[in-house]
């Protein structure tokens, strides 16, 4: 029995655990690699101080994308056995007096997505995103929490569009939505599966800041996964999620607290109400 619980933990969270080892891995073997060859070489190792927000993303990038590789066979499966591309299941309704409905029960039937379905989850993101974060700052959790994101926050733009608002939400979905909350699913319970891998989700950030964040985030964007059973969804609103906040970065840092407040609550209630309208509502 014990045997058991340890073969599904290890099948659970294998994912998780390969994914973090290998990126931290390969993060910090690069890290050592460009420290070396910058060693001797004056111009470089200047290059390097000047463009070290660049380099760390690039690092974070690179080592995400190498990390989620030996993963891609597993995802491929959860697809094909889970998903039907572009499509989303639509279980059928039967008359209960149709003789006929009655032996279909249980059938599903897969309908294209409709453009309101990809652009609704992406704006729930962005009030969800922007919400929490005027939260946080205006609280003061980010300034007593001693959060800083200054190790990416000075690379360029362009770079942190790519690495931040594409690659790497691409990435952690394969693993925390994809994978991990699929496993979760077939042998817990679907709400002890949300919880757990919205927590999962929070841990991985890695401090106390983002692990709020994250978490809350984690549970938005396996909830849509849910409704719709497409990886696309949650992939799509990651990346809406990490643009906004590459884009708050760039905004005025004396913004009054209440004000951060105000739009925070305004923007995340927002966020909620129409979370909620959307995973109660009927898709056909």
């Amino acid at each position: 029995m014990n045997n058991s619980k340890f073969s599904k933990a290890v099948y659970v969270f294998t994912p998780f655990l390969l994914f973090v080892l290998l990126k931290d891995i390969i993060g910090s073997a690069l890290a050592i690699i460009i420290s070396v060859l910058s060693g001797n070489n004056t111009d470089m190792s200047m290059w390097i101080t000047i463009y070290s927000g660049d380099m760390n993303l690039i690092i974070i990038g690179v080592s995400a994308f190498i990390a989620v590789l030996p993963l891609y066979r597993d995802a491929v499966h959860a697809i094909s056995s889970y998903e039907s591309p572009s499509l989303s299941p639509i279980r059928i309704e039967n008359d209960p007096e149709d003789e006929e409905g009655k032996q279909m029960q249980g059938v599903i039937e897969y309908k294209l997505l409709k453009p309101a379905d990809y652009i609704i989850p992406v704006i729930i993101a962005i009030c969800m995103s922007i919400g929490v974060t005027f939260l946080l700052n205006g609280s003061g959790l980010t300034s007593l929490l001693g959060y800083s994101n200054d190790t990416v926050s000075t690379a360029s733009l362009p770079l942190q569009l790519a690495v931040l608002g594409l690659l790497t939400p691409v990435c952690e979905e394969i693993v925390f939505r994809l994978l991990t909350y699929r496993r979760m699913r077939e042998n817990v319970s679907m709400k002890i599966s949300i919880i757990a891998s919205a927590l999962l989700f929070g841990v991985y950030h890695g401090n106390p800041i983002q692990f709020i964040f994250a978490s809350i985030m984690g549970i938005v964007l396996v909830l849509t996964y849910i409704k719709y059973d497409r990886i696309i969804i949650p992939i799509l609103m990651h990346c809406a999620s990490n643009i906004a906040a590459v884009f708050l970065g760039l905004t005025p840092d004396d913004i009054a607290p209440a004000t951060l407040i105000t739009y925070g609550l305004c923007l995340t209630f927002a966020g909620t109400v129409c979370l909620h309208l959307l995973l109660t509502r009927k898709r056909y």
